[in-house]
Formats: C-alpha cells, structure tokens, sequence
C-alpha cells in the first residue's frame, strides 16, 4: 500500500510534467483555466494522479475534445478549403474551429466532401452525360482536368463551382467512366482522352484515339 510520502513524490513528479507542458504551450487552449485549477490543486495535494495525467497530455497535444468547441456554422465568406485547397464559394462549406482550437477554418461538408476525394477514381479526361431519357436524349459534356469539373459548349467552357452539381456529374461518370469518355467521343468526333480530332473512322467509332486507348487499356 502507497504512503503519504509515496504519493506526495508522485504528485510532485506530475507536477513537474504539467510545468514543462505548460512551458511548451504557454498559450495552448485552456491552458489558463487547466493551470489555475491545477496549481490549486496541487498546492492542496487533493489532485489525483490519473486526472493530472490527463491534463498533461491533453496540454502536451494541445487536443480539445470536439465536445468542447462551437459547432460548425455555414461559411459567410468565399475562401479556400483547409483540408484540400479548392475554393468553397460563400454557404457552400463549413467554418469551424481547427482542431487545436487556435483559429477559424472552412472546409467543405462531409456530404459530399472535399472535390479532391470526389474525384479519386476518375481519369482526368472528357466525358458526356445523358440526362434524357429512354425516348430523347439529352447529352451534356465535360471535362476534369486537375480535380476541377468543366462544363462544354461547342468549343467553351466553364467551371462548375456548385458542390452539389460537382457530385451529381461525378456520381454519373463514376457509373461507368469509359463508356462516358467514349460517348464523348463518338458524340464529337473527338479523343474522349486527350481531346485531339479524331481522323480514322474506326477511332471516330470508338470515341478514343489508339495511342490513348492503349495508356488508359480500353
């Protein structure tokens, strides 16, 4: 069984393992209300070891629970994503604390998630949609170039900035992103790939030039 003594050195080990937290992050969160308390504590050799011990390591990480920060809220302002970079235009994303709790961050939502990760699987290339219907078709074209979807027009283009509508086009591709590169293709008379015009019937039939079709193995 433990002694008075025994445990008057442990407390004073674990309070020379908070000033050194302490004196790493001086300016940590909570540092001022944890420190007040346990300085008190300690001073009254009432502090538990366990519960010092977690001060300590919750300091020396400079960890907040998520329970203790303010709940994400719609961003008010256009700026870039923390998490990958690409722009989140004004309601479109989240604005929450970082996880240190040191600053304000916008990122985009969960669902559907930042583009980076909505574009993991699919090619960088051309592609078309058909969003008809069994008896008319109504065919719209794209192109993914540097995780950023743009929408075609003859020979425009323009990016598309809603998040919603970014995942819609992308869920479709990922169906099948061959056929739709090749429905570009075949619809343009254009490499579903690279974009090059396509001169050989037998290319302009498949939608895909034979240099591409052999580095994508269609």
């Amino acid at each position: 069984m433990a002694t008075t003594t025994d445990n008057n050195e442990d407390l004073h080990w674990w309070a020379t393992q908070l000033r050194r937290a302490l004196a790493k992050a001086p300016n940590a969160p909570l540092s001022k209300s944890i420190r007040a308390q346990a300085n008190a504590a300690r001073e009254a050799h009432a502090l538990t070891i366990p519960l010092l011990s977690g001060w300590v390591h919750e300091l020396d990480t400079k960890t907040i629970p998520q329970s203790r920060l303010p709940k994400p809220f719609p961003n008010k302002k256009a700026q870039p994503c923390e998490r990958c970079g690409k722009w989140v235009e004004a309601g479109q994303g989240l604005c929450e604390r970082s996880d240190d709790d040191s600053r304000w961050i916008v990122s985009h939502p969960e669902d559907p998630g930042c583009p980076v990760v909505m574009f993991e699987g699919i090619p960088e290339g051309r592609y078309a949609i058909d969003w008809g219907t069994a008896e008319a078709e109504d065919i719209k074209f794209y192109q993914i170039k540097e995780a950023v979807l743009w929408a075609q027009a003859s020979a425009e283009l323009w990016e598309v900035k809603d998040t919603e509508a970014v995942a819609k086009v992308l869920a479709a591709i990922k169906v099948d992103p061959k056929a739709a590169s090749l429905l570009y293709g075949t619809k343009l008379g254009a490499c579903g790939v690279c974009g090059r015009t396509l001169t050989n019937q037998d290319s302009r039939d498949l939608g895909i030039g034979p240099i591409c079709a052999g580095k994508m193995g269609w």
